[in-house]
């Protein structure tokens, strides 16, 4: 799994979870509470890259049904599923590059109508912005 995260520097790698694990030399994480401008810097940099990574599983599982668990689970040992989701990686950029249309995404379910006092609290606070 270690190589899939991009190196900081020699056997130490920048994790884009969140401060639902531990940290460890080769899984960096989160501070809780940063002090300085450096340790916000490091807090900003690390969503950044949370965010990216978040989007990148999300195209994922829309174009891999299997990726999402939804769909079903990799029922794989970790470095199993890490090949998987490298070999979906790939296959996607082959798709994208060849034109191949992006599936539709599913229609959600059960989501309620956005109520009226909470639409014009958003737009309150938006035109204040």
């Amino acid at each position: 799994m270690q190589t899939l995260l991009r190196p900081l520097s020699r056997n130490h790698y920048f994790s884009p979870d969140d401060r639902g694990y531990a940290l460890a030399p080769w899984l960096m994480t989160p501070l809780v509470n940063p002090q300085t401008r450096q340790e916000r810097s490091y807090n900003e940099h690390h969503l950044c890259t949370r965010a990216v990574v978040k989007r990148t599983t999300d195209v994922l599982k829309a174009r891999w049904m299997c990726l999402d668990t939804a769909g079903g689970k990799l029922l794989f040992t970790p470095e199993k599923a890490c090949q998987i989701i490298f070999a979906g990686c790939v296959l996607h950029n082959i798709a994208v590059k060849e034109g191949v249309p992006f599936p539709d995404p599913a229609p959600a379910e059960n989501v309620p109508e956005d109520p009226p006092h909470a639409i014009m609290a958003r737009q309150q606070l938006t035109a204040r912005l």
